[in-house]
């Protein structure tokens, strides 16, 4: 990304009930190829419902979609995300927009914090599945 639109991805969201936008996925990490779309994390303002949320998430689509000339993209609430995307957008994250930096050090510590006390059971859950898979799918000879 280039700082032009990096610039007006700040400026945009100066204006709006978000605390931080983050890059994450393929393009934070620098593995860029044909089949890479962008996938941007925004953590809202807390004072915001859940409609809210919603209808501003669908906005933000259209916004990046004319800002990268895509429709190749994933817009996700991180107040809705799953402990393990949550954490995934930590560990590989690009942040584009921080308006209090406050606010992202107690999110990202929250969760790290979560994806460590559940660490156990997603992989315990992981190993029961691919155990089931197996069993059912195996091939007999």
């Amino acid at each position: 990304m280039n700082e032009e639109k990096h610039k007006q991805i700040q400026q945009f969201f100066k204006k709006e009930p978000v605390e931080a936008v983050y890059l994450f996925g393929s393009r934070a990490k620098g593995r860029i190829g044909p089949m890479s779309d962008f996938d941007l994390g925004i953590l809202f303002d807390s004072t915001l419902t859940a409609d809210r949320r919603f209808k501003k998430r669908l906005q933000y689509i259209g916004y990046f979609s004319k800002l990268f000339k895509t429709d190749a993209l994933d817009v996700v609430d991180l107040f809705e995300a799953p402990v393990f995307l949550k954490y995934e957008v930590v560990k590989h994250k690009k942040l584009l927009y921080v308006k209090s930096e406050a606010t992202i050090m107690q999110f990202e510590k929250q969760a790290i914090d979560d994806y460590l006390d559940r660490l156990y059971y997603i992989k315990r859950h992981t190993v029961l599945g691919l155990e089931k898979l197996q069993k059912e799918y195996a091939i007999t000879t």
